[in-house]
């Protein structure tokens, strides 16, 4: 050193006398203290820790100020001294807010000093601060301390904060600068440090955060990369980074998405941003989808998206596929068409051929479409030749019509052939006796057909 530690105490303890005085355990200045001199230290003992002890013991010079200069030349040697002292190894009575007792002497240190120290420290060695870090004991607000260092360290060079953050994986959830202050240089290897962590709230969040900042600068590579991470969260890990592939052009989310190996992470990326794609960008999501051969593993997500948008392009294209793509997309056309046309999917839906799809659909949409256009529904009903499913509609039509206008309902099922006549009659009666029991009677003994009266009848006694 070119001026002596003593030369620098003496000018830094007296400009600091008034901001740094020598404290006793309550705080105040020390009784009685001598006045500042040079301690006396060999020129061999200069910088080292035997002379920055010799200063401390020297009852002329503020220790505190001592501390913080010592700490800030060696921090790792003042650090060691540290471990030594009483209030270090267990709390002593007599610490005061954030300051703790450091001595029997009743001299206090703030955490402030600490920060400082590991601050200092993680410029000249980080990994030796890390390391020490970690024996900061409980009562000297560890927690927060190493909370503050992660901090530092992530917005240095985050790969090398993953060893304090693997030793820290059992630590309590504690704050850490957004992913975006990070200084990251290598997604890919930073990514390959996190992804073995362990489990625990901070590893979690840590993990969370860094896979938020990667999706905003490459959703692509921090999807593969998610591919390989197994967490408990990885569900919302995953949500995380598809939200921007849910709204980015379709060419480049399904290339995306390709990039993934065949498998279950695959298939459950491509149906969560299946259906947003589908109801932004509708047909274009449709072929990208095909183009990436991803079809089959998100192909009624995308499609009912797109339906519920835009139901009649959605149809209208349908209607053009082959057969067997057709057959799998019809249900949620029609279904989603009828919300906003029934008038159109109800007559659409009798095309499809008998079975289950076709019961199933009708099912579904036979209550708008009656109430869009009863006239309609009723007519399809009389010139489609009987069969159990023709019965069965006209059941569910004319209970569905009799809701709103049951004497229309009634007079028009008997003008129904027979096959389809009786079943008609029995639902809109039962309908008409949940509304109006007298006047269902009534209208039911007036029928001029005796067939046409028993079934009334039937449907009044039914309960």
């Amino acid at each position: 050193m070119k001026a002596s530690l003593t030369t620098i105490f003496r000018l830094c303890c007296s400009s600091a006398a008034a901001v740094v005085p020598a404290l006793s355990a309550e705080g105040r200045p020390e009784a009685g203290a001598p006045p500042r001199a040079e301690a006396s230290i060999s020129d061999v003992e200069k910088g080292t820790p035997a002379g920055w002890r010799a200063l401390l013991d020297h009852a002329g010079f503020n220790r505190a100020a001592v501390w913080s200069q010592w700490a800030a030349a060696d921090p790792a040697a003042c650090y060691e001294e540290l471990r030594r002292q009483p209030g270090w190894q267990k709390p002593l009575p007599a610490g005061r807010g954030l300051a703790f007792r450091i001595d029997d002497a009743g001299h206090l240190l703030t955490n402030r000093f600490l920060d400082q120290l590991f601050k200092v420290w993680l410029e000249k060695d980080p990994d030796a601060a890390a390391a020490a870090v970690e024996t900061v004991p409980a009562h000297i607000d560890a927690a927060r301390i190493r909370g503050q260092l992660l901090q530092q360290l992530l917005a240095r060079d985050a790969v090398k904060a993953v060893p304090l953050i693997r030793r820290m994986a059992a630590a309590a959830e504690m704050s850490f600068p957004s992913a975006d202050r990070w200084a990251i240089t290598d997604h890919a290897a930073l990514g390959a440090e996190l992804q073995n962590l362990p489990g625990g709230p901070l590893c979690d969040s840590l993990v969370e955060a860094f896979a938020v900042n990667w999706s905003r600068k490459d959703a692509a590579a921090a999807l593969v990369w998610l591919a390989g991470v197994q967490r408990w969260n990885q569900p919302r890990l995953l949500d995380e980074v598809l939200t921007p592939l849910t709204t980015a052009p379709p060419e480049v989310c399904m290339a995306a998405l390709a990039k993934l190996p065949d498998g279950n992470s695959r298939r459950t990326a491509a149906r969560k941003v299946a259906e947003l794609q589908g109801r932004t960008h509708g047909e274009a999501a449709w072929k990208a989808a095909e183009a990436a051969g991803l079809l089959p593993e998100m192909q009624t997500q995308l499609f009912g998206g797109w339906a519920s948008r835009d139901p009649r392009a959605a149809f209208d294209f349908a209607v053009k596929q082959p057969p067997q793509t057709k057959d799998a997309l019809m249900e949620d056309a029609l279904v989603l068409l009828s919300n906003k046309y029934p008038a159109l999917a109800g007559p659409e839906a009798a095309k499809l051929p008998d079975g289950p799809v076709k019961v199933r659909v009708l099912s579904r949409l036979i209550p708008d479409w009656v109430k869009a256009d009863a006239a309609s529904a009723a007519a399809w009903v009389q010139k489609t030749a009987p069969s159990p499913y023709t019965a069965l509609f006209a059941a569910r039509i004319w209970e569905q019509w009799a809701r709103t206008n049951p004497d229309g309902a009634a007079a028009r099922a008997q003008q129904l052939p027979d096959a389809v006549r009786e079943a008609a009659i029995i639902s809109a009666f039962q309908q008409w006796a949940r509304l109006d029991r007298n006047a269902a009677s009534a209208a039911a003994a007036a029928l001029p057909n005796e067939a046409d009266r028993t079934a009334a009848a039937a449907a009044l006694s039914s309960k």
